[in-house]
This record gives C-alpha cells, structure tokens and sequence, in this order.
C-alpha cells in the first residue's frame, strides 16, 4: 500500500485481505469474481476489475460446420456424448456472469439442443455439504450414470467415489478412500469409463491399488503398481504407467490383470499424459523436455508396445493436453497451445501416414480449453469463450477496516 506499513491481497474462497507488517489482518472482504486489486495512492480504498465471461457448447465438425447446443448464457460446459452420437450432456453456467454455475447443474440434450432434461447428479440418498462438489466426473456411455470423488474442497488426501443414476439420483458409494491420481480410459476421453467400468485408484501399504467399478457398485482390483506411479493408462486389463527418474520417464506395461510389467521405453523429459490406442498396440504420450536443447517444447511420442518398432515424435510447439485416440486408432487428437497459451486449437496427428495435421477448429477465434470428440470422430464439441465486457469496482478499505475492528470486539 502507497505509504503505509500494509499489504493487500487476494485470497482463496473469493475474498481479499488486508495485512500489515505486523502479520495482523486489518481487513477482510468479498471479491467476488475479481482476481485483481490496485490500492488508491491515499490507501483509502482499492479498484477490481470483473470480466464476464460465457461459453457455449458448440459442435464443431470437421467439413467446417457449426451448431452452438447450448445458448451459452453463462460458461457451459461439454461432457459427454452417447455411444450412438445422438445426444450429449453438458454443465450450465451462472447466467449472471460468473465463470461457473453450479456444481451440479447438468443437462442432457439432442446434439442440436432440442428435448434437454436436468440430470440429477447430486445424490438424494446420500448427505453431503453444501460446500461439497463433484470432482473428475466420468459417464457411463448410455449417460444413464455418473461417477465422481466427493470433493469437500479441504485438499483432503483422499476423496469419497460415489456412483449416481442420473435420473433418480440414487447413489452408491464405491470408495472412502479414492486417490487424486487419475486413470486414463477411453483412449484418452476424460469423461469416459474403460469399456463401461469406472477406473479409480487407492493407496494401499506403499503401493497403487488401481480399480474398476461397475455401475451396479461392484467393484475388482485391476492390478497394484508402484507407489510412485505418475501416469496410468487402462485399456480392459491392458495396464501402462510412468516412473521418473532424474530427467527421464520410463513407461511400464503390462498385459492382463497378471502379465508382466516390463519397461517398453525411457524418454528423455517429462510424459504428462498417457493413452491407451483402441487395439492397445501403441501407446500416446505428451511429452514435453525430451529435446535438450528446447526444454519447454511440447511433443506427442507414438510407441509401440508389442514390437520392436520405432517411437515416432510429433512436435507439437508450445505444447497442450488432452491426448485422444480416434476410435479407429488412425490418429491422435490433441489440444494445441500457440502464442504463449494465449490460442487453443483442436488439431488431428494421423499416426500410421506421413499425411499433414489438421486444425479441426480453425475457424474459431475465441479462446477454447476443453474438447470433446464424437464416437464417429467427425465431430468435436467444444465451449468457445466468449467476452461481455468488464466492469469497475471501487472497495471502501476504511469501511472494511472498521467492520473488521467490529467483528473483533464482538468476539471479545
């Protein structure tokens, strides 16, 4: 703060601080969705900017034609398609303008919008917070079902894995104790089962206990891997995972829930993602440092698992995320990163052929951080940001004060 012994700034939970040198906090107050806070010169008060930002979920297909499902009246979300590509679901936004809605609200839609339904993905059997929220939603390909952690949004260790008929909303529990690390199903689709099993993982006495679920609640053990497991992949037993070492990774596989797991490469850098090809013959990798001399550069490795082929390298510039598998295992979609982060682009990398990549969203120009592809592969979904303008605020920092020095003689 100009001239005064105090520092201001934003915190979690939306709210922003006032602090003095001293460590004491002057002042708390609501932020609201401002991220930002620039103090006046007389330290009497502060300016936030708010952006309002929408999304619509729009398909985009690969001859070039587009159809927004959702109005995007505030930041939508896409989710999921059915296996017979006639119908998707979807988050809703907050209308009024914040970048998220809430947690649950979801609707399921024909893919040009018509004949939407509420999901019922909070369960109504089952007690939770009102602070609580779905973490790493997966759907059942009939989108009859969903499976998600029970995120308390206290960073616990471990979550609770609950299954939910999205109709009804009647919920089974299929684990207290559900590890942040993840599991790559569905070639690469992040909301997708491994062929109808929701894929989780546990700790278990140092090592990695990864698990598949049925809908119905029975759950197996797929197979245990090393504690310190980075990355895994699961294509129907099919296991592979990633251990670093120093500067490199080797990638692990295993065929079956009792086949040996044998190292297949050791790369150079960092994998970041791992997926499964749909004859589970190869393995996509994002890859980012494996070029010693371009250290933040992103590529996409291709490796064979069963033969004694070469690994191909795919640069992919600054980088992305979101590896995907067409289903005929031709090519890899991909998330791509230019200018700084500042533009994404959903490209397709044919695998097999020296044929060229293909910018699948080239005609959009907003900004777009998620995708999701059709069965057929002809088609992606995708929410492009769009921009409602910014507004200015003014924070009476005195006031703030003064109803913080309030609060504090109440409480004594």
């Amino acid at each position: 703060m100009p001239g005064q012994q105090q520092v201001l700034q934003t915190g979690p939970m939306a709210k922003g601080t006032l602090i003095a040198f001293s460590g004491d906090t002057s002042a708390i107050f609501d932020l609201g969705s401002a991220r930002e806070l620039l103090p006046t010169r007389d330290g009497l008060s502060a300016f936030a900017t708010t952006s309002r930002i929408v999304a619509p979920v729009r398909m985009v297909r690969n001859n070039g034609e587009t159809r927004n499902v959702t109005p995007g009246r505030g930041y939508d979300w896409p989710y999921a398609w059915s296996a017979d590509g006639k119908r998707v679901v979807y988050s809703l936004g907050d209308s009024g303008g914040n970048v998220a809605g809430s947690p649950w609200g979801f609707e399921e839609s024909n893919i040009d919008g018509t004949n939407r339904k509420t999901l019922r993905l909070r369960p109504t059997n089952i007690a939770l917070g009102p602070s609580v929220r779905p973490r790493q939603i997966v759907f059942t390909p009939d989108l009859r079902y969903a499976a998600f952690q029970v995120d308390s949004m206290n960073r616990p260790g471990a979550f609770g894995l609950v299954v939910v008929d999205v109709q009804t909303g009647v919920a089974r529990q299929l684990s207290t104790r559900s590890d942040r690390l993840s599991v790559a199903t569905a070639n690469g689709d992040w909301y997708g089962t491994n062929h109808g099993e929701f894929a989780y993982t546990e700790r278990n006495n140092g090592q990695l206990d990864v698990r598949a679920a049925k809908p119905s609640g029975e759950t197996r053990l797929v197979r245990s891997i090393p504690g310190d497991a980075r990355e895994i992949a699961l294509e129907g037993d099919d296991i592979a995972y990633t251990r670093s070492e120093r500067d490199s990774t080797i990638l692990y596989a295993a065929r079956g829930a009792t086949g040996e797991a044998r190292a297949v490469a050791r790369l150079l850098g960092r994998i970041d993602e791992l997926v499964w090809s749909p004859d589970a013959k190869q393995i996509a990798a994002n890859l980012y440092g494996h070029d010693p001399a371009k250290k933040d550069a992103g590529e996409l490795a291709i490796i064979p698992v069963n033969s004694s082929g070469q690994s191909r390298f795919i640069a992919t510039g600054e980088g992305g995320y979101e590896t995907i598998w067409t289903r005929d295992g031709s090519a890899v979609l991909y998330l791509k990163a230019d200018k700084a982060w500042t533009q994404m682009s959903v490209w397709r990398y044919p695998v097999h052929t020296d044929a060229p990549a293909e910018n699948l969203t080239k005609n959009e120009t907003s900004m777009i951080w998620g995708y999701i592809p059709s069965p057929d592969g002809n088609a992606v979904l995708i929410p492009p940001e769009q921009s409602k303008g910014m507004t200015l605020w003014r924070v009476d920092l005195q006031q703030a004060i003064a109803a913080r020095r309030a609060a504090k003689g109440r409480d004594n």
